[in-house]
């Protein structure tokens, strides 16, 4: 029981994973619950000097609860949004 309650609030979490871009930059693979203005702020915190969108989409996927109570179990779906951005590179000054 305490294993289920510790992984529920993972359901609800941001996850992001770092990965490189069709240009050869750094980029990060998102994923947020239900819709994307959490991936969007986790975007903006991983990419602080801007970002480009280079794909997003959604996940379904879904686990199954117990009841403590009847025994029954019953399938949850879990629908997730997913965003790829590559992050600005910074710009360097021009030479005088």
């Amino acid at each position: 029981m305490r294993l289920l309650l510790a992984c529920l609030p993972l359901i609800g979490c941001v996850s992001s994973t770092p990965v490189m871009s069709p240009s050869g930059g750094r980029a990060w693979h998102i994923e947020c619950p239900r819709d994307q203005s959490a991936c969007m702020d986790e975007a903006a915190e991983k990419c602080p000097r801007g970002y480009e969108v280079i794909d997003r989409g959604t996940v379904n996927s879904g686990y199954v609860a117990t009841s403590p109570y009847t025994q029954r179990s019953t399938y949850v779906p879990v629908q997730r949004g997913t965003l790829t951005v590559e992050c600005a590179r910074a710009k360097r000054a021009a030479a005088d």
